[in-house]
């Protein structure tokens, strides 16, 4: 068994750290390969989006996944929440969606829906003017369209985000 144990921040910052951990698990041939979150005390849209890919990437591979959820209550809601335990089939809590969020996505295409749900969320919560709406709008489909013409990938790409007025909008395409 290979067991990762991830650190108390799965956030950007913490980026080195949280990919040398996802790389293990892609790059390893054992298995099962166990995500452990139980030391995490803080996990953002980046953090859930990497985990997801790699997730994926270790099952497309054939591997077992093994899971252990956050100590921490919060952090364990928040990753019901956002659909992230619900997604992989391990989630004990069945939390509900927060207005602040765009839930998980596992996207293989473009996807127009997820565009004009992000856009929405901005807009509910920066009452944006007509321009700077379109204008993000523009810019979303320009980085998915790179993301699915570069990224050469089998599983296609997964998608979150989190407005939060102190920080605005975190949010992370990963594939």
């Amino acid at each position: 068994m290979l067991r990762l144990k991830f650190p108390r921040l799965i956030t950007a910052p913490n980026s080195r750290s949280v990919l040398s951990l996802c790389n293990q698990a892609i790059k390893s041939r054992q298995s099962p390969v166990l995500f452990d979150l139980s030391d995490a005390q803080f996990v953002t849209p980046f953090g859930a989006t990497v985990l997801s890919g790699t997730i994926t990437a270790c099952i497309e591979q054939g591997k077992d996944i093994q899971y252990q959820k956050p100590q921490n209550e919060d952090v364990d809601e928040w990753l019901s929440s956002i659909s992230f335990s619900g997604f992989f089939h391990i989630d004990e809590r069945s939390a509900r969606a927060r207005a602040t969020s765009i839930q998980l996505r596992q996207l293989t295409g473009l996807n127009p829906v997820f565009v004009d749900d992000l856009v929405g969320l901005l807009d509910n919560n920066m009452n944006l003017s007509e321009g700077v709406r379109d204008s993000i709008q523009l810019s979303l489909y320009e980085l998915l369209i790179n993301v699915f013409d570069h990224s050469k990938s089998d599983i296609g790409c997964f998608v979150c985000a989190q407005f939060t007025p102190k920080s605005q909008l975190k949010g992370n395409p990963a594939s």
